[in-house]
């Protein structure tokens, strides 16, 4: 599916908003989310092996308003979840859970009724660029998401 995405002359057929933004489980996924797992990455907010959010990483994501509750359960902090159409990690985890509530929340991101598709919105666009320096996503917002 997402091998288009990596070979020249191959079409993906995954539908454009979908692939640019979606959830995954509790978490987002697409292009979006694979872009920032990587920033987290070489911020080193986020380990290189992605299982575990760094002291800078913890402080910087709660400035922010991501905030990691520490939980009794087995679940793991922080994963790299492969993304089925990027064939890339994004961020999962209580990490990933704590990004989405967050953009969710500051309505940075709005679901999309009756489907995965997460619609990233102006404010979010920005966010992105002046919280974790991913400028590429200036001007693809809400159904303008032509290019990435």
């Amino acid at each position: 599916m997402g091998l288009a995405a990596k070979q020249p002359g191959l079409q993906s057929r995954v539908p454009t908003k979908l692939r640019f933004a979606r959830t995954c489980y509790d978490h987002m996924a697409g292009v979006v989310a694979v872009a920032l797992h990587d920033r987290l990455v070489a911020l080193k907010w986020l380990t290189d092996d992605s299982s575990s959010v760094t002291d800078i990483g913890r402080a910087e994501l709660s400035r922010i308003g991501i905030h990691l509750v520490r939980s009794t359960s087995r679940r793991r902090l922080a994963f790299g979840c492969l993304d089925w159409s990027e064939r890339r990690p994004h961020s999962g985890g209580l990490l990933g859970a704590a990004i989405l509530t967050t953009f969710e929340t500051k309505r940075w991101v709005i679901r999309q009724p009756d489907s995965r598709e997460l619609m990233l919105t102006l404010k979010g666009s920005k966010a992105l660029n002046d919280h974790f320096g991913l400028s590429q996503f200036q001007g693809q917002m809400e159904s303008g998401i032509d290019r990435f």
